[in-house]
């Protein structure tokens, strides 16, 4: 059950150059939020240019 949790935790992390859809991304290092509105490819943190992100649920 932990492996399970783990890994659906991993699959809410999202990276520079992936695609993803219509919602916020958190970045990971400076909580700056990105909001998508289409789909597309993830860009660096515009703040601090970190490349990984984040998506919570509610």
């Amino acid at each position: 059950l932990g492996q399970l949790a783990s890994q659906a935790q991993m699959a809410q992390q999202y990276h520079t150059g992936e695609i993803t859809g219509i919602g916020t991304l958190f970045c990971d290092s400076c909580g700056t939020q990105m909001h998508f509105k289409k789909t597309g490819r993830i860009p660096p943190c515009p703040k601090c240019h970190h490349t990984e992100f984040r998506r919570y649920s509610k």
